[in-house]
Formats: structure tokens, sequence, C-alpha cells
């Protein structure tokens, strides 16, 4: 978070104080990316520590409830914190996020990273698709940024698909998988590891973590393009023009 964090407002403090070229440009410039970088992250490290150690709490505290309004608020918070540039392994393995929470983390984290890339597949080549479905859905945050209203299909289905893991499918998640979701299908094995090779883990990952996170996702996704909501070009990785 600190180093994205860093790197966007450098570069735009950058861009604003060179906006004319001048001959010395080539070593004026990065010389100022590092020197404003440095104290950048000097100011940004203290709160965003805080910040991360905050969300560890939160989660953790949700692991504490019962299985219905944990599922909700697992599935939804990994996946969001998936999608926006935090680190939602890194929070996952921090505080040991396994069994039935991690089963829900597991199903959040991938419901975010193929719903959105089923809702962008009109705007986006096929292997900019895949990068979503398979790579890492803060590919989108951008855009989220722009149109925050493009959020809410996947987190509508993440909210209802959590408490399915939690109470019908039973779905636990080691913690290594837990904030992973279908990036490089380490959520999958993540559930292997604690599953098995049973007709349970087969169901979980099959129907839960890519199934109905594909069709509901595609659902919510016509309605609100039937509603206005949401239009072509919302979910575009690359701008218009854009090699």
């Amino acid at each position: 978070v600190v180093i994205y964090l860093t790197a966007i407002l450098s570069i735009e403090l950058v861009g604003l104080i060179f906006r004319k070229k001048t001959p010395i440009d080539i070593i004026v410039i990065p010389l100022s990316y590092a020197i404003i970088a440095y104290f950048f992250s000097l100011f940004i490290n203290a709160p965003v520590s805080k910040m991360m150690v905050a969300i560890g709490e939160f989660i953790t505290w949700a692991t504490e409830r019962k299985p219905f309004l944990m599922g909700v608020i697992i599935a939804v918070s990994m996946g969001m914190i998936l999608t926006a540039p935090i680190s939602s392994a890194a929070i996952a393995i921090s505080i040991n996020l396994t069994g039935l929470a991690g089963g829900a983390a597991v199903v959040g984290c991938c419901t975010q990273m193929l719903g959105f890339a089923v809702m962008s597949r009109k705007d986006n080549s096929i292997g900019e698709v895949i990068s979503i479905g398979i790579g890492t859905s803060m590919l989108q945050f951008k855009n989220i940024l722009k149109k925050p209203i493009i959020w809410l299909p996947t987190i509508i289905v993440s909210a209802i698909l959590g408490p399915l893991s939690t109470i019908l499918f039973k779905t636990q998640t080691d913690s290594t998988g837990a904030g992973m979701g279908t990036s490089g299908l380490v959520g999958q094995f993540g559930t292997f590891n604690l599953m098995g090779n049973t007709k349970e883990f087969w169901l979980s990952v099959l129907v839960l973590q890519i199934a109905l996170p594909i069709i509901l996702v595609w659902i919510v996704d016509i309605v609100f393009r039937k509603k206005g909501l949401i239009k072509k070009g919302d979910l575009a990785i690359k701008e218009q023009g854009e090699n």
C-alpha cells in the first residue's frame, strides 16, 4: 500500500513540477522522483501501518461472529481488500485466517476476480479478461475510483455466497489461500490442503468458487446495465486510443 500510494503521489507531483521540458530532464527528473518518493514514504508509512493493523483486527473480530454474519463480513471485506491496493494475502497469513473463515475469504476473493472478469468481457481483450480472472482484480481499481458503482455487483454476490460457504458448503481454506482467490489457483490449492480430495472439496471449488461467482455477477451486471448504472467502457483497463 505504501509503495502504491508513494508511486502515484510521486508521479503526480513530479508531473506538475516538470510540465515544461528542460535540457537536464534526464538527470533532474529521476533524482526528483527518488527524493519526493522518499519523503512521501516517511509520511505515509505510519498511517498505512495503523490502517493495516485495524483491518486485521476487524477481520479477526469477524471470525468470532456466528457463521452467517461471519460469512457476509469476511467474504465482502476480503474480496474488497483483494481488489484494492492492499495485500489480502498478507492480512490472511498474519492473522492465520483459516478454516471456515478462510473459506469465506477465498469465496469473496474468487467472486471479485471472476466477477470483474465477466463484467469487463465487452470492454477488454480476452487476455486482459484472463489477467483479471486468474491474475488480479486490482486491474479494475482505477475504474472503481472513477465510478464506484461498478464495484456493487461483486460486493452483492460476495454477500450472498459468503454465508453459503460457511453454512451450506462449509468450505475450509488455509491462510495461504484465503486471501488469493483464483490468483494462480492458490485459493483452490489452499482449499484442497484442508478439505482433501473429497466430494465437498470439488463442490466448493467448482460451484462456489467458480460457477456461482461467474453466473450471479453476470446476472447482476445485466440488471445494472439495463438500469443504466453501468455502461460500455466503464470497465476498460486501457484508455481509449491506448495501445
